[in-house]
């Protein structure tokens, strides 16, 4: 038989029985058509009572269980009755290797300084903000002899960000988002949507790779 625990555990029970009184029995129950011996955790409440605590199918198990339950409330009990003397030895020690802390964390910002700029820079590159993917559009489109000016509408929400206009093609609508973490609400799905619907092309581009895509892309049409 698998001898693992038998969840039945009463929270309400346990936070009633004291620690300290914790002990296992051995009791017959019925499992699986069988007679399976089980070892029962009683413990005594505030006013004596015996309360049901929890069940296990293993004897070693329970007892592990019961020794770490006391381990856990003598902490519990130790800290309380010395909660003033232990803060105060802390904040001694604190303040005794406070110095010693400060020179440790330098020296390691110190020896470690080229290798969290090289991870930084690692990040920036996989997780480009907005503005680097529309700087990207805006230099690749001047390089190709285009313009690429800011869109804004008048008195509506959810413009898209730029007007793509490259030589010998007609005028797109580009909306740039950051990788992964941009979204696009709702008002822009309606204006792209509005702008479709009137012929006009509109592009969603979420990163730099998107930007060659898209001029490539258009200019092979």
């Amino acid at each position: 038989m698998d001898k693992t625990k038998y969840e039945m555990k009463a929270t309400v029970e346990t936070s009633m029985a004291l620690s300290k009184t914790l002990q296992a029995e051995t009791q017959m129950m019925p499992m699986g058509g069988a007679e399976v011996a089980m070892y029962l955790v009683y413990g005594r409440d505030m006013n004596e009572r015996r309360v049901w605590v929890a069940t296990f199918l293993d004897r070693d198990e329970a007892s592990a269980w019961i020794q770490a339950s006391k381990k856990r409330a003598y902490g519990a009990a130790y800290y309380a009755a010395n909660r003033k003397k232990l803060r105060a030895r802390q904040a001694a020690y604190n303040a005794e290797h406070v110095e010693e802390r400060r020179v440790r964390q330098a020296a390691y910002g110190l020896a470690h300084r080229e290798e969290h700029r090289a991870r930084n820079a690692a990040y920036r590159d996989r997780h480009p903000t907005e503005a680097k993917v529309e700087k990207h559009l805006v230099d690749y489109v001047k390089l190709m002899g285009g313009m690429c000016p800011k869109f804004n509408g008048p008195g509506r929400r959810g413009a898209p960000d730029r007007i793509v206009c490259l030589p010998g093609h007609s005028a797109y609508f580009v909306e740039l988002k950051r990788p992964k973490l941009g979204r696009l609400d709702s008002h822009q799905v309606r204006y792209h949507n509005d702008l479709r619907a009137s012929g006009q092309r509109v592009w969603v581009l979420w990163s730099k790779e998107d930007v060659d895509a898209f001029i490539a892309e258009v200019t092979l049409t």
